[in-house]
């Protein structure tokens, strides 16, 4: 959020609905500690695992506050059910127009770079590690591996990320 509260984070795993992967996601020694947990069948964002997302971690943060969601126009955010059921939580919802997406999808600039580089550092630590050359970690600790990264990105650096916005950004400087 533009205050530089952290939401918690989404991970959708390749699997289906009440599946053997959906279920070890609801094991104890999964890190369920400001992270959410989807399956879908090719392991991407799709209407119902956006819902999910709505409901899971959108909704419980605007609870009652006013709340703007500036979005970039993937056909599944654009989806008029999808815009419908942020608005009836509360939410106003705004679509980057076509060709602003470098220059406002602020969280991209700031946030997603550093959990990017917090993750591939996990990533990194643990491959030089191996003996085995075509080891594979296990999804436990690729949630781990988020989790870190995602409580290593600071409050600091969102709101920052956030304040470097163009004031102006439609408007030749």
């Amino acid at each position: 959020a533009m205050s530089g509260e952290k939401l918690p984070t989404f991970v959708i795993w390749k699997g289906v609905a009440n599946g053997r992967i959906a279920q070890e996601c609801r094991e104890p020694q999964y890190p369920h500690n400001n992270i959410k947990y989807a399956v879908q069948p090719k392991g991407w964002l799709d209407s119902a695992t956006y819902k999910q997302w709505v409901r899971e971690v959108v909704l419980p943060y605007t609870d009652g506050r006013d709340a703007y969601l500036i979005q970039d126009s993937f056909s599944v955010h654009a989806k008029e059910e999808n815009v419908i059921v942020l608005q009836h939580g509360g939410v106003e919802v705004e679509f980057i127009p076509a060709g602003y997406t470098p220059v406002l999808q602020v969280l991209d600039k700031g946030v997603h770079r550093s959990f990017k580089h917090f993750y591939h550092e996990n990533c990194i630590n643990w491959l030089t590690q191996q003996q085995l050359p075509n080891a594979k970690p296990t999804r436990i600790l690729i949630a781990r591996w988020i989790r870190d990264a995602w409580e290593r990105v600071t409050a600091v650096s969102i709101v920052n990320t956030w304040n470097s916005l163009p004031l102006h950004p439609f408007e030749p400087e």
